[in-house]
This record gives C-alpha cells, structure tokens and sequence, in this order.
C-alpha cells in the first residue's frame, strides 16, 4: 500500500526516489506476468517516474535520467508521443541541469563571502568541464575522427564534382 500511496505511513518514507520509481515500475506492469495489467495506470506510473526524478535531479542526476527515460516509455506506451519526446529530451538535460546547479551554488555561496570577478571565472571554468571515463573519452575520440572523414570525404567530392563542370 505505500507504494501505491494509499496508505498512512510516515512521510519521510515515502520521499524516497526509489519508492517513487518502484512505483512506477509496478504501476507500468510486470512483463511476463498477465496478472500484473490490472495495476497498470500508464499515467500514475509517468507521475511517478517524474516525482522521482524531480527528487534526485540535483544529487544524482543519473537516477533522474533513468526516471525521465523511464516516464518517457510510460507515456509513449499511453499514445502520448509529445510527452514521451519531453521526457526523453529531459532525460539528455538532466547531467548538464546537475552541472549547472553545482555552478549556481557555488557562485552564491561565492558572492555572499564577497569573491572577485576573477574567482567567479575560475569557478565557471571549474565547474564545467566535462570529465569522461575511458571508454566515453575513446567514443568520443572515434566520433570526432569519423566526423573528420565524412567531411573531407564530402569536400572532396564537392571539389571533384565542380571541377567536372
């Protein structure tokens, strides 16, 4: 019953993300168990993937993105594909808005103590940097180098093609 919220439990256990995306997950249907479609409500199910999110979108913007991506197949699964779209883009959003939220703090707490423009740069140039793992660094890597090909390759055939005109 406290998942489903119909009951009297305290609140401080029911504020939890992860009761909001368990939720969720039961809300949108247990796959392989028929049974399970007489709780699905898609729409309880993206409000509670968004509740989640919104809970843990500051301190672990990797849940929030899970809950959005997950609010996002509740509502595509309801037919409601301008929503599921929202989610999805919120759910690409959700590691920059953290990035953000880190800079904003730390440029009041900064103002309050009276910083210079100088150590409000620094911390603009601190706080946004993209730090990626190895296998993210070499992904990137072969993108780029790709990218690099298809457009020399491009180029060249363009050169090509008006020089046979």
């Amino acid at each position: 019953l406290a998942l489903l919220g119909a009951d009297e439990q305290p609140r401080a256990f029911k504020d939890g993300h992860r009761i909001d995306q368990l939720r969720g997950l039961l809300l949108s249907g247990v796959p392989g168990q028929p049974k399970s479609a007489a709780l699905v409500d898609l729409q309880a199910a993206e409000e509670a993937f968004l509740a989640a999110a919104s809970r843990t979108r500051e301190a672990r913007p990797i849940h929030a993105m899970q809950a959005y991506l997950a609010a996002g197949r509740a509502a595509y699964a309801a037919s409601r594909f301008c929503d599921a779209e929202r989610h999805y883009l919120a759910a690409l959003d959700a590691p920059y808005f953290s990035l953000w939220v880190k800079y904003w703090d730390g440029l009041v707490r900064a103002r309050k103590r009276g910083a210079s423009e100088a150590e409000e740069r620094a911390l603009l140039r601190e706080s946004f940097v993209w730090q990626p793992t190895v296998a993210a660094a070499l992904w990137h890597a072969g993108r780029c180098a790709r990218a690099r090909w298809r457009y020399r390759r491009r180029v060249k055939h363009a050169v090509a093609e008006r020089a046979a005109r």
